[in-house]
């Protein structure tokens, strides 16, 4: 089969994406990397130069590289000019869904990991081969009016979970594929020391600050791991809610780590990721990396957590903080083993290529 994959992000570049977190990203390239190995002809496009197996085509990044000129890097410029990276996101963001759907009739599916925005649905109105849209953000953030998608006879979406699903039925979903996980990458090591773990975006929605107050009423240690925002349009989360608490001993920052090594030690070294989010995330990656370091998670029941954690096998769901404090204190009782199992058979990147693979059949087949 031949296959398009277009990720039209300004992160979407080595030298950006390797300095900031961003899944979507990640699954294009696993996804490009995996279809390519089973023989279809992949072409991945992106802002910029990107490692994969596949066929990379991406734009000039002059007006990007003027503006790093200027300001040092992608964190500064957002600090200092917001608006000016928001200019160069959306400009980028339609020069590559311009350049893919320019070479639309070279695929038999185009499949666009859409981050931002209704532009790309409403482009393919023009275009005649089939289109497959996954959104990795809410859909209610992206797509004023959905139900006049539905009349775009071309375009489908795909859903990351089921959850994710049901909050806009209006939209013509062809079907929901889980996210996966490179699960050898991710080390299990069987052994924990005394510590919980917040590991993510360091943003409200993450409950950072929940995770930290449980650990602090129940005097256990915290490490907090990922990217703060500090000053990214006037964002102030990191001084006001999480930076006073951070003490060097009980609650400690451990950076943003990338260095799979480790991660996997941060990881599996945990007596549990601690997910108290405050929103209905679509889905949650790092759940599934703890997993398979043989870490069980105790997460808010919120979005897409109850198709990840199953109660008692992989961790526990509550409700709320007085609940995750009564699962720290048996959170023992999981099987690390268990953890890792349940992601290697349910979250595997082969049940997600394949799972992918139905989905372009069924874009080929559909009316």
């Amino acid at each position: 089969m031949k296959i398009a994959l277009v990720a039209p992000h300004i992160f979407m570049w080595d030298k950006v994406l390797k300095d900031n977190i961003f899944a979507p990203g990640d699954q294009a390239i696993l996804l490009s990397n995996r279809l390519s190995d089973l023989g279809h002809k992949v072409t991945l496009y992106s802002a910029g130069p990107v490692r994969t197996k596949s066929r990379n085509e991406h734009i000039a990044l002059k007006s990007i590289e003027n503006e790093l000129k200027k300001h040092g890097d992608f964190p500064e410029l957002i600090k200092s000019d917001l608006e000016t990276f928001r200019q160069l996101f959306k400009v980028i963001e339609l020069e590559i869904l311009v350049k893919a759907f320019s070479d639309v009739d070279e695929y038999d599916v185009t499949h666009v990991h859409i981050t931002n925005g209704p532009e790309g649905p409403l482009f393919s109105k023009i275009l005649k081969k089939p289109i497959l849209f996954t959104l990795h953000d809410s859909f209610k953030l992206n797509f004023p009016n959905p139900e006049s998608y539905k009349f775009i006879k071309n375009v489908k979406f795909s859903a990351i979970s089921k959850n994710q699903k049901i909050q806009v039925p209006e939209l013509n979903i062809l079907g929901t594929v889980h996210n996966g996980i490179q699960t050898d990458k991710f080390l299990y090591k069987g052994r924990k020391e005394n510590y919980f773990l917040s590991y993510g975006r360091i943003i409200k929605p993450k409950g950072v600050h929940t995770a930290i107050k449980v650990c602090r009423e129940t005097k256990t240690k915290l490490k907090i791991a990922g990217l703060h925002y500090e000053g990214h349009g006037g964002d102030a989360y990191w001084s006001t809610n999480v930076k006073p608490f951070i003490d060097g001993t009980q609650i400690t920052y451990e950076g943003y780590i990338k260095d799979q090594k480790i991660k996997n030690a941060l990881f599996g070294k945990a007596r549990a990721l601690l997910f108290p989010i405050e929103w209905e995330e679509p889905f949650g990656l790092v759940l599934l990396e703890a997993n398979s370091c043989g870490t069980p998670v105790i997460a808010f029941n919120r979005g897409s957590v109850p198709e990840i954690i199953k109660n008692g096998i992989n961790g526990y769901i509550v409700s709320n903080e007085s609940e995750m404090i009564d699962a720290m204190n048996k959170i023992d009782n999981i099987s690390r083993q268990k953890c890792r199992d349940h992601v290697v058979k349910n979250f595997g990147v082969e049940k997600m290529v394949a799972e992918y693979e139905k989905l372009y059949e069924k874009c080929l087949s559909a009316d």
